[in-house]
């Protein structure tokens, strides 16, 4: 993450927060990795009632890519910052 969270915090996050609405899939998925990340290494979410409603919707995304970036950002989550991430019923 360039620049680090120490140097510039918050902006790594702010990054991840607008292109996990992109429309490729892809880039969706990394950046709703990328707040598993920032879990591991900050420690820290900025906008967590934000990051929440994304890493929740990319579980629910219809592009397979998308569900396992958000399922491993959404463990990362649970794990270092105790959130509690509830899977969407399937239908």
């Amino acid at each position: 993450m360039d620049p680090s969270e120490d140097a510039h915090p918050g902006h790594a996050e702010l990054i991840c927060r607008e292109l996990a609405r992109h429309a490729n899939a892809n880039v969706r998925g990394n950046a709703i990795l990328g707040f598993g990340h920032l879990a591991r290494m900050a420690g820290i979410i900025w906008k967590p009632a934000e990051v929440r409603v994304l890493v929740q919707s990319g579980l629910a995304d219809p592009d397979k890519y998308v569900r396992g970036q958000a399922e491993a950002a959404a463990g990362d989550l649970r794990h270092f910052l105790k959130w509690k991430i509830v899977r969407p019923r399937k239908p």
